[in-house]
């Protein structure tokens, strides 16, 4: 592969109106066509010739190059789709080059790597098989028409950087922004304990969304939807009860995993009425001035519901409102709406993950901020003077053998 002009990533319906959106392909250039057909057989790949192309299929799986200089993978959900009448559906659009909304900007983008997401296909989604929920996704499937994104990734000496840009359709827009502001000092306090190794993080504006879901339901589904939410007041009550903040995080313990959460309320009177009310039915008992579950603590504070799987970690939580003592880069966590981070060296002394501790050594840390604009997304290795993109093919062989491992002791 000539990693010299970018390797492009897309859904197939990017290409064509012919080609669904719920494959992917991925192209590149090709450097050296006859060991990329030997790559490609030792892998499994029979190549066949076709007019301009050759071309495996295997499984929900092809592989080809085209016209012995652009070489193509495809991943698809549906086997039985993949044939030689579709892969020659493919080279034709690519020969034609059709495109739709932010296709030519996406490959103008001079990068390692770049990525790109149209929402103008969605609609072609396969579908679940239950007429309500198919009606409800069809409808919503339409307000990302016109919206698409673009996202970067270099690959540099012990780090990759993706970036990303979003740009939405006129459907969208009149919802937007959709995210809230950075992250408040409750939802950050989640990583009081310090062998915290992985957290999640967002906030966005939930009555906004849910308003976006029921603007695109006919009047019978509000009616239904309605009907189901009435012991909690109904639909305008429900909307108003969560902020739309949400935080966990994971922390290595003397012998389990501790896991610590805060979901933001916005009307904390009928939160607590349910859960008083509700809570039986699901194990959920008063205990002091919060419920307890399964040996799990949940307790109230000023901007929401708290959540901790022990009582001392619930302390923590409640006295915490410090920020991170580990440096990320310049990863600032809760300075946009989303914000996540793993730390892979806390990680792999996790007994839950040991089976891969080996393969998650490769890595310090990833880390990603989201707004309503942009994303940045950082892998950093622990190898300084080799480039990220081969410590990435080393630790995916290894998960895979350490994955060999594991299936041949459960076989005997």
């Amino acid at each position: 592969i000539n990693l010299e002009k970018p390797v492009f990533m897309m859904p197939m319906g990017s290409l064509s109106d012919n080609l669904g959106s719920g494959e992917f392909l991925v192209m590149f250039d090709v450097k050296d066509v006859e060991r990329l057909k030997k790559e490609f057989k030792e892998m499994g790949f029979n190549l066949s010739k076709g007019k301009d192309v050759e071309f495996a299929v295997r499984g929900r799986e092809a592989v080809g190059i085209y016209k012995g200089e652009t070489g193509f993978v495809v991943m698809m959900e549906r086997s039985e789709k993949l044939n030689e009448n579709y892969i020659n559906q493919l080279t034709k659009s690519m020969s034609a080059g059709k495109t739709v909304d932010g296709v030519v900007d996406y490959m103008a983008v001079k990068a390692d790597m770049t990525m790109f997401f149209t929402g103008d296909k969605s609609q072609k989604l396969e579908t679940s098989g239950m007429k309500e929920l198919d009606e409800i996704a069809q409808k919503m499937s339409s307000l990302s028409k016109g919206t698409y994104w673009i996202a970067q990734m270099s690959f540099n000496d012990q780090e990759a950087v993706m970036t990303a840009d979003f740009n939405y359709g006129k459907n969208l827009k009149k919802y937007m922004p959709m995210m809230g502001d950075a992250l408040s000092e409750e939802a950050m306090a989640v990583i009081a304990d310090e062998n915290t190794f992985a957290v999640y993080a967002f906030n966005s504006q939930f009555e906004k969304a849910f308003s976006m879901i029921m603007d695109n339901l006919d009047e019978k589904t509000k009616a239904e939807m309605d009907k189901s939410l009435s012991m909690v007041g109904g639909m305008d009550k429900f909307k108003t009860m969560f902020t739309g903040e949400f935080a966990v995080a994971m922390a290595s313990g003397t012998e389990d995993m501790n896991v610590s959460a805060f979901l933001g309320i916005g009307d904390k009177k009928q939160v607590q009425s349910l859960m008083d009310g509700f809570g039986m039915f699901v194990g959920l008992k008063k205990s002091g001035n919060g419920y307890e579950m399964d040996g799990n603590r949940l307790e109230f504070n000023d901007k929401g519901l708290m959540f901790t799987t022990n009582v001392e970690a619930m302390n923590q939580l409640k006295a915490s409102k410090k920020s991170l003592s580990k440096q990320f880069g310049d990863f600032k966590f809760g300075s946009t709406p989303v914000s996540i981070f793993v730390d892979f060296q806390k990680m792999a002394k996790v007994k839950d993950f040991e089976d891969f501790a080996e393969a998650f050594k490769f890595f310090e840390f990833m880390t990603m901020s989201m707004d309503n604009n942009s994303a940045k997304m950082v892998f950093k290795s622990n190898k300084p003077n080799q480039n990220v993109l081969r410590t990435l093919i080393e630790a995916g062989l290894e998960m895979q053998r350490l994955e060999e491992i594991r299936q041949e002791k459960r076989a005997q």
